[in-house]
């Protein structure tokens, strides 16, 4: 189905070598939000804790990267995807809900996974359902207690090999009986926010309700620019009601969810527009229109969920438990799009002085970036409108579009528990699916009357021109804003698991064992017909294919007066995501020629030693992934073509210690410290075979030489901060550091094809090369009064600045898949396209006042 326009659509309009081009770009403006209402409507946020939404999103894609923009999830730039900024450092590390890990908050300053793995494996439970982070920050803010747990036990029963966060609902927690309002003033994302939230629960400090009933209820508004990024800006509501019952034999726990968002976004850049601008925080995808600020790049959400909980005690032994979490996700992100025109992004390669090989060009280039004229350095709108105008048959050379998902998610766990002598058991069976129809619309026409919605990526190709429809089921091309175009499917993954566990104790030594095993399914249903691939080979339904996914997992403690130490093993096999088994999902039904699970191994040994004064924490683990694949998508520059990339046999290893300690010092003082130790490498390298993105011919197959390369994760992290608590006062002084930090390498750049077509060992290095990040280092300070009003009204007053020092931090980097060929006297000279970084952000201010009564 029709692509996403390439940044860099070859054509005649491209700028001459020698003269400075100025640019042309295209987004949706900011929705005129009423703000300041907003400001003044609800006071803010809850109790000490309250999970911020994903806040800052940044794209990290490469706009050169691929036509269809298959970008790399987007890092969140929150503290930890639990806690959030909102909350200030001060009050989550005294959160007595919080596990003792001070690394996993530590972490709002670097691209930072846990254990090097992916994200998937730092999972949520809320009893034997998988929640994801936004179900997860949303019953947090109800009240329900979070408890962050390394992968011990539960953890590794459930199949997360790097922690998991576990919820307990607002009945087992009645410290946050009644009420509170927060108004906040941060300037990162948003400028001001405010919240309410209600507890009414049957305990003894409470509001007792009739027939054992608790009601929760919690809402929240942000709003306004970023004062740091230009361009970024959040509007945001969250709404959420929660109900709980319990009586002799029965527990009820519902939710009802509604968070919705508009957020401005920036993306990564390279160091080279970073210098020209003199601004580390310089967001190339905003630009003036009419002489308001407009960004290209907006997100938005509106996800209604409900999740519920049955627990009933059947026999004297056996409990059963039902829960489901369902919800619809519609969510969009607007960019701009170009047909048979230059690229209008400002920083793209040949609009950077690095492109030119004269001097006077680079110099004049130059002058222009330094010049900070706003016609070069950011989007030009009115030049694209100008440019659209122009034309005489009406048709967009430049307009925004919206790639959309409206996505269906169901997940049903039934399941029983029984109590055996001295064993519990847990089993039953859990149902999965997810649906999701992409689509592209057209937002703005910038002018224009109309878009043709064909495949402008071969209208100049001698071979595949004749067969540029995207639709061919609609013989009118002609789309108008608002209209679906160059894409339409939807993508199924489904599964079906049984599961059991078992724990069981001799002596004081707990035991447990767990194991699932299932079918998982993956299918494409296609709405558009492409001319490229008529018929079934993009209309209508794909084969489905099925895996057989399994876990076993072992975990043993035994505690030993204050100490404690346990083991843990995980032995898995997953299904590979939907997308790495479909060659381009968006207008093709063609699966990869082979695919098998991706098998994990995971152990880890810990121990714990617990006293009044003093707690510690140290846990040795190792994981390994085998048969791992990926699918990059991107223009092949050796063969001049987009191609599909299927990286398979991918294998990665991650090992390290952790350390957690807290210290009471005296009745005033106290201190958490965190030390983490590891490598993240590839174990070997992977095979790569290229398939043609027209015809799905196989153009090639290489060997990508991996082994060694780093993860791109810190391998060092150190975390250490002191408290002071007196009469209502408190404050912190917090201290982070992360060394051994690497880009995230490039698979298709280390290919063997690649490599070999490189002319001198320099010019191999520079491929081979991984680039490592500068250390980061960081130091926040928080104060915070707490004044007792009466004897039901208190007020906290909490003021925080993150990074005091203000330090430059890269906050993540990537290689990007293509490679530079130049001629240069008559040779040919190979070398990698610039390395993409986004930055943490500079000093933060952030100020809170809380209610609670």
């Amino acid at each position: 189905m029709g692509r996403l326009l390439s940044p860099l659509a070859e054509s005649s309009s491209e700028p001459s070598n020698n003269t400075p081009f100025s640019l042309y770009y295209p987004s949706q403006p900011m929705k005129p939000i009423i703000k300041y209402l907003f400001l003044q409507l609800l006071s803010i946020i809850m109790i000490e804790g309250v999970v911020a939404q994903q806040s800052d999103e940044v794209d990290v894609y490469d706009y050169r990267h691929y036509k269809f923009y298959d970008e790399p999830d987007e890092p969140d730039l929150t503290l930890a995807r639990y806690l959030g900024v909102d909350s200030l450092i001060l009050e989550m590390s005294l959160d007595a809900g919080l596990s003792t890990s001070s690394i996993s908050y530590a972490r709002s300053f670097v691209n930072y996974a846990s254990r090097g793995l992916d994200r998937s494996e730092d999972g949520a439970l809320l009893g034997n359902l998988k929640i994801d982070n936004t179900t997860l920050r949303l019953l947090a803010s109800l009240g329900y207690k979070r408890s962050v747990v390394p992968g011990i036990s539960h953890a590794y029963c459930a199949g997360y090999a790097a922690g998991v966060t576990t919820l307990s609902p607002i009945t087992e927690c009645g410290a946050y009986a009644g009420h509170s309002l927060r108004v906040d003033f941060s300037g990162r994302n948003y400028l001001g926010g405010a919240s309410y939230r209600g507890v009414y629960t049957p305990d003894y400090y409470g509001v007792i309700l009739d027939d054992g009933w608790t009601i929760a209820s919690y809402a929240r508004l942000r709003t306004g620019r970023d004062l740091y990024v230009d361009g970024v800006f959040t509007n945001s509501m969250d709404i959420a009601l929660g109900a709980s019952y319990r009586d002799r034999r029965n527990r009820l726990d519902v939710a009802l969810l509604l968070p919705w968002s508009e957020r401005g976004l920036r993306q990564a850049s390279t160091h080279e527009a970073f210098n020209l601008t003199g601004d580390f925080m310089y967001n190339p995808s905003w630009g003036m229109q009419d002489g308001k600020m407009r960004n290209a790049r907006v997100a938005t959400s509106l996800r209604p969920e409900v999740i519920a909980q049955w627990h009933r005690r059947l026999t004297i032994v056996t409990e059963l438990c039902a829960s489901v979490n369902i919800y619809v996700d519609r969510r969009g992100r607007s960019a701009l799009a170009w047909f048979n025109s230059p690229t209008p992004m400002p920083d793209n390669y040949k609009y950077l002085p690095s492109y030119y090989t004269a001097d006077d060009d680079q110099r004049g280039v130059e002058r222009v970036w330094r010049s900070n004229n706003l016609k070069y350095t950011q989007i030009d709108w009115d030049a694209l409108y100008h440019t659209n105008i122009l034309q005489r048959d009406g048709a967009a050379r430049y307009a925004v579009e919206n790639r959309r998902v409206n996505e269906l998610y169901t997940n049903l766990d039934l399941g029983l528990q029984s109590e055996l002598s001295a064993v519990v058991l847990e089993y039953g069976v859990a149902f999965d699916c997810r649906s999701g129809r992409e689509f592209k619309v057209v937002d703005d026409l910038l002018g224009a009357k109309h878009i043709l919605d064909i495949d402008y990526y071969i209208v100049d190709d001698a071979t595949y021109s004749d067969n540029s429809d995207n639709n061919l089921r609609n013989p009118n091309n002609r789309v108008v804003e608002g209209d679906h175009y160059g894409y339409d499917y939807r993508l199924t993954h489904y599964s079906a698991m049984l599961y059991a566990m078992a724990h069981w104790s001799i002596d004081d030594m707990l035991f447990d064992v767990g194991a699932r095993l299932g079918v998982e399914g993956v299918k494409r249903r296609g709405y558009y017909e492409k001319e490229l691939f008529p018929g079934s080979g993009s209309y209508g339904s794909s084969r489905a294919i099925t895996l057989s996914p399994y876990l076993c997992s072992a975990s043993w403690q035994m505690p030993i007066n204050n100490h404690t130490i346990a083991a843990s093993l995980l032995v898995r096999g997953s299904c590979p995501d939907a997308d790495d088994l479909l060659l381009q999902p968006q207008y093709n039904n063609r699966s990869v020629d082979d695919y098998d699970l991706t098998t994990m191994t995971s152990a880890e040994v810990a121990y714990r030693y617990t006293s009044q004064p003093f707690s510690f924490d140290a846990r040795l683990y190792i994981a390994t992934t085998f048969n791992a694949r990926d699918v990059v998508r991107y223009y092949d520059d050796l063969v001049g073509e987009y191609t599909d990339a299927v990286v398979s046999g991918i294998k990665q290893i991650s090992y390290g210690l952790e350390t957690d300690a807290r210290v009471v010092w005296s009745r005033l003082f106290s201190s958490n410290l965190a030390l983490s130790v590891a490598q993240y490498r590839y174990m070997g390298d992977a095979c790569v075979s290229l398939y043609a993105d027209n015809d799905n011919d196989l153009l090639a197959v290489s060997t990508a030489d991996m082994r060694g390369c780093h993860l791109g994760s810190p391998e060092v992290s150190l975390y250490g901060d002191i408290n002071f608590s007196y009469r209502g006062w408190r404050a912190q002084l917090a201290a982070e550091w992360w060394a051994l930090r690497y880009v995230t390498p490039s698979v298709v750049q280390r290919t063997k094809r690649v490599i070999d077509y490189a002319a001198s060992s320099e010019e191999r290095s520079r491929l081979m090369h991984v680039e490592r990040l500068p250390d980061a280092f960081t130091l926040d300070v928080a104060l915070s009064k707490r004044v007792a009003l009466s004897e039901e009204v208190t007020l906290n007053v909490q003021f925080g600045v993150r990074n005091l020092l203000g330090s430059r931090i890269i906050y993540s980097g990537y290689e990007p898949s293509r490679i530079h060929l130049r001629s240069i006297a008559g040779r040919t000279d190979v070398e990698p396209f610039a390395n993409r970084y986004t930055y943490a952000y500079p000093r933060v201010f952030s100020l809170a006042v809380s209610l609670w009564f």
